[in-house]
């Protein structure tokens, strides 16, 4: 069931040399959200050398690129993305694409406001975007080829410890549930904390997802640092309509009417809980009469739901998620995937749960 996958954006720590972009007392959240608050600079291939393509992106035709700077020596990665989807600016972009809610100019200048002008400890530090030809390019390759136009890219500082996706799939091995909440604990705790951080400051994710959290290092830090990625669906206070993934979509999503923006990121947050200490998602999808573990949850509650889902042990066979899961834990993804967004479990008061102050 654990078969969702983004592009992954990662990054890393030392000196980084600055480029050219708009001061940054210049950037606001209203210009950022607009997309509009980026210097596009030409590609410098003597500066960047690519060292593998990590992952390409479908959707979009792009894929992600690891660098290294010949200026800084420094590792860094790349969101491609062609320009046949990026188009040349984010008015365009709307105007082409008028139904998307997955704007990759409001990913690169969310990004660059929450770096550049806020100093935002828990996004990836923000290099710039440039438009460069691609190399080697021919026709016939892919849907985009034919324009001949080269394409869009996006470079963040590099973080090692990968997304929490490879975190879960390196945590198969653990037959227990109860020592998957232990290792889990510190890392849900920092990504709560993190976006958290990140609703102080105006901006709603949209689209929080496993792929789309990031580990700063690949070694095994307490406190764990997190890193969010993936600006796209990113929005102020309310929003109409689905964004994000699937499995991760508050169920006021679906309704005609706006919702609460942080109140659905907190619902997004229930699942990344859910699928860290389980090891699987709760659901496939939330929109209505679509699949039927979500039905029963909305209907029952969290604790039939978990009575019902089932987990393999290896001392025990078949066991219920409600005997295996801790009752701190359940408590905790009671409040957070709480139907009613109304009633939904506040960051702030998640993060003073009881389950956090276990050893």
């Amino acid at each position: 069931m654990l078969a969702h996958r983004s592009l992954r954006l990662e990054s890393s720590g030392g000196k980084l040399l600055p480029m050219r972009l708009l001061a940054p007392e210049a950037v606001t959240l209203e210009a950022a959200l607009a997309g509009s608050t980026v210097v596009v600079q030409e590609w410098d291939w003597s500066r960047f050398a690519v060292l593998e393509v990590f992952q390409a992106a479908p959707r979009n035709g792009g894929h992600v690129e690891l660098l290294q700077d010949a200026q800084s020596k420094e590792f860094l990665v790349a969101k491609v993305m062609p320009l046949c989807w990026t188009c040349a600016d984010h008015e365009t972009f709307v105007k082409t694409y008028p139904e998307e809610t997955e704007m990759p100019w409001r990913d690169v200048c969310i990004t660059q406001y929450l770096d550049q002008r806020l100093g935002e400890p828990h996004v990836c530090k923000f290099l710039g975007i440039f438009r460069r030809l691609s190399k080697g390019q021919d026709a016939g390759g892919g849907p985009c080829d034919a324009l001949q136009e080269g394409e869009h890219c996006l470079v963040l500082s590099y973080c090692r410890g990968g997304d929490l996706f490879t975190w879960l799939e390196r945590s198969r091995s653990i037959d227990v549930v109860a020592s998957r909440e232990q290792l889990a604990r510190p890392l849900i705790h920092q990504t709560l904390k993190a976006a958290c951080s990140v609703h102080r400051l105006g901006v709603s994710h949209g689209d929080l997802s496993l792929e789309n959290i990031l580990l700063f290092s690949e070694k095994a830090l307490l406190p764990p640092d997190i890193r969010l990625v993936d600006f796209a669906c990113a929005c102020g206070p309310r929003a109409c309509g689905p964004r994000g993934k699937s499995p991760y979509q508050a169920p006021e999503m679906h309704c005609c009417d706006g919702y609460c923006t942080v109140a659905a990121d907190v619902f997004a947050l229930g699942v990344v809980v859910f699928a860290l200490v389980v090891g699987n998602y709760p659901w496939k999808s939330t929109k209505p009469n679509t699949c039927q573990f979500f039905r029963y949850f909305k209907e029952f509650g969290l604790r039939a739901f978990l009575v019902r889902r089932r987990v393999k042990t290896q001392l025990s066979g078949l066991q219920p998620l409600s005997v295996v899961l801790s009752h701190e834990v359940i408590d905790l993804l009671q409040g957070l995937l709480c139907v009613d967004p109304l009633t939904r479990m506040p960051i702030p008061t998640a993060l003073e749960h009881e389950w956090f102050q276990q050893v």
